[in-house]
């Protein structure tokens, strides 16, 4: 016949049964706590290298807009110190020679022609317009400080980026000034500054085009500081910023330092 088990046999059944299941759910644990740091480990070298991937995309980036620009400035400073230009437009203002104004009109066609400037054009100290060839270039309040700080201080001086309104819409442009000089010391020197106007937005956007880094939400964003405000210079993948006319305080916290 059944004989029925002390109470204490039970109990050791029991807690015997619970053993292998107490070291499996320890085990099972332990393997997800491993399995959570590994990711978390994981996670954090792919943040570190997304980041020094946007990094260096960032830095490639400054190099060749800093080398562009720097590119538009150099012609400028080889007509400055041509003797040929500034003797040469000292000489028409002087005397209003047709056949070397032709020349000079040719001189800087070249120019523009060579560093794919917009215009190029020859101003007075005053911002009146003498002669040029390309787009037309109006001696504004802003082009005006420009040509007198050039003139001033012997360096090639620009209006930084700004917007034109046209009828197809607004175009961002710089203007480049620098003095002319002679060849034959300060007598040979016109009161004159030649100008070169840019487009830089073809070249801007394909490098902001080309800073996403391969990641879906990866933006290459042209701002400038105004004071303690950030300006949209180009127009961003996302959202609906305008260029030139939206700002962000740079109080803001979501904005990369």
């Amino acid at each position: 016949e059944p004989v029925a088990a002390a109470a204490g046999d039970t109990e050791r059944l029991h807690a015997r049964l619970w053993q292998p299941v107490t070291m499996f759910l320890i085990a099972g644990l332990m393997i997800a706590a491993a399995g959570y740091g590994l990711y978390a480990r994981q996670a954090d070298e792919v943040r570190k290298e997304a980041a020094a991937k946007l990094q260096a995309i960032s830095d490639l980036n400054s190099l060749q807009v800093a080398a562009w620009f720097e590119d538009r400035r150099r012609p400028m400073r080889e007509a400055a110190n041509s003797p040929f230009t500034g003797r040469a437009v000292a000489d028409w203002l002087a005397d209003g020679d047709p056949q070397l104004e032709a020349l000079l009109l040719q001189r800087l066609e070249a120019i523009r022609s060579a560093n794919e400037f917009a215009a190029v054009r020859v101003f007075d100290v005053r911002g009146r317009e003498l002669l040029g060839v390309g787009e037309e270039v109006d001696g504004n309040a802003l082009l005006r400080a420009t040509i007198s700080r050039a003139y001033a201080t012997g360096e090639v001086e620009d209006t930084n980026m700004h917007r034109l309104l046209r009828s197809g819409g607004q175009v961002m442009v710089i203007d480049y000034a620098v003095a002319l000089r002679g060849g034959a010391g300060d007598a040979a020197s016109p009161d004159a500054v030649i100008v070169a106007r840019v487009h830089p937005g073809g070249f801007l956007e394909r490098v902001t085009a080309a800073g996403t880094g391969g990641f879906r939400s990866g933006e290459t964003l042209l701002v400038r500081r105004d004071g303690d405000r950030l300006l949209y210079l180009g127009r961003p993948r996302f959202g609906n910023p305008q260029p030139f006319a939206t700002e962000l305080p740079m109080s803001r916290d979501e904005l990369a330092s």
